[in-house]
């Protein structure tokens, strides 16, 4: 059979095969609730039908951020989904949140997160016209990696972002104060050094204790303890 000749058949065999079953997986197992119900809502025709009914649903979806679409026998369609993953949330006036992923598209819209939650210093949104869809400055991004790696180091939930900045506070109340870009890994390092070294040398100041020591500001290349 030749090369015409089999794509003209598998044309053809798209047109007539039924779709019963809509099954979709996602890097973190099971798909979001909102796209397995948008997808068992899909009308399941002919494979080729749903396939282009599946993309057309799909491809409007921002918190998608890539997929691919297989026929299992008898009668099933696979989706392998690539969901975008929420590095942070940045918390509106109204109390809502907006989620963004490590490149800064803003994809979710949500009334409660789980993530860490970003601010500015008035408890008010970043910015005025920030929507779905948009992308966040790359301050904001650096400082929600920065929250995402202190949330698992600390427990840090919550940083304020303002004059590209960001403002934490540690379980122990020292405040700790971050520049907008930079190597992430250096800051941390010298947080950890910091910390340790307060925790060693000064017993007064260990962190346990809460101490003396109020601020820790990374912005210079000297960090500034007071």
């Amino acid at each position: 059979m030749g090369i015409l000749s089999s794509f003209l058949l598998i044309l053809v065999v798209e047109r007539i095969i039924p779709i019963r079953t809509i099954v979709c997986k996602s890097q973190f197992g099971p798909c979001s609730d909102f796209l397995n119900s948008a997808l068992a809502s899909i009308q399941t025709t002919t494979l080729k039908e749903t396939k282009r009914a599946v993309r057309n649903f799909l491809d409007r979806q921002i918190g998608v951020f890539d997929y691919q679409i297989k026929f299992s026998l008898p009668d099933k369609l696979e989706i392998d989904v690539i969901e975008r993953k929420g590095i942070a949330a940045i918390r509106q006036k109204d109390g809502k949140y907006l989620i963004f992923d490590s490149k800064g598209k803003i994809y979710a819209l949500v009334d409660k997160t789980a993530l860490p939650v970003i601010e500015t210093a008035e408890g008010l949104q970043y910015e005025e016209n920030l929507n779905l869809g948009e992308e966040v400055s790359f301050a904001l991004v650096f400082s929600a990696s920065l929250l995402e790696k202190l949330y698992e180091l600390y427990a840090v939930k919550k940083g304020y972002f303002e004059n590209d900045t960001l403002k934490v506070s540690l379980p122990n109340g020292i405040e700790v104060y971050f520049p907008s870009s930079g190597d992430i890994s250096y800051l941390l390092g010298s947080l950890r050094l910091i910390l340790s070294g307060l925790n060693h040398f000064q017993e007064d100041s260990k962190i346990e204790n809460g101490g003396r020591i109020r601020s820790i500001d990374l912005r210079y290349q000297n960090p500034v303890v007071r």
